[in-house]
């Protein structure tokens, strides 16, 4: 199966959203049933900006009951290793969360949440940069000035987990033994 193959099916799976309430409860909230499929909406991620309509394979769901937004779930898939995830990923978000700003600061309100994970389905552990502190030189003296950003992956192979869709079960089991 080639990358872009590949890619499609893993962006039609989480487009279903039973699937992606079950990978998020699966992975962020350790099984426990918190997001359910009829409060998510997919984001239109041409909207947000030219970097995300370019990676098709990002899945953005935004959990909401009425008009009230408690978080947005994004979603990128990756077949390797990349050294750049952790600036891909700080971008991502700083875009979504810019895009929210613009709509509500008249308001000030806070914003929500932006969670977001990488669904990993390489053969090897990923064993690469999973902050922005791993990327950078610092010393102690400048530590306390530079955020840190932790990149969240779920590797596939290495997979532990249950998930309550059998769907995204008999995928990623697909996946994890095919290696």
């Amino acid at each position: 199966m080639n990358k872009d193959s590949k890619d499609s099916i893993i962006k039609k799976l989480f487009e279903d959203k039973e699937v992606f309430a079950s990978f998020i409860n699966g992975v962020i909230y350790q099984g426990k049933k918190i997001l359910s499929s009829h409060h998510l909406k997919e984001i239109n991620l041409s909207t947000i900006s030219d970097s995300f309509k370019e990676r098709i394979r990002d899945i953005v769901q935004v959990y909401q009951t009425g008009d009230e937004i408690f978080a947005l779930y994004h979603n990128e898939s990756q077949s390797v290793v990349d050294f750049s995830m952790v600036f891909r990923m700080m971008e991502y978000q700083a875009e979504l969360y810019l895009k929210k700003f613009k709509e509500n600061h008249r308001h000030r309100e806070k914003l929500p949440p932006i969670i977001s994970v990488v669904f990993y389905t390489g053969k090897e552990e990923w064993k690469q940069y999973r902050s922005l502190y791993e990327c950078v030189q610092l010393s102690k003296e400048i530590e306390l000035w530079i955020s840190d950003y932790k990149l969240y992956v779920f590797g596939c192979a290495q997979n532990e987990i249950e998930f309550d869709n059998m769907d995204l079960n008999f995928f990623v089991w697909g996946l994890k033994y095919s290696y």
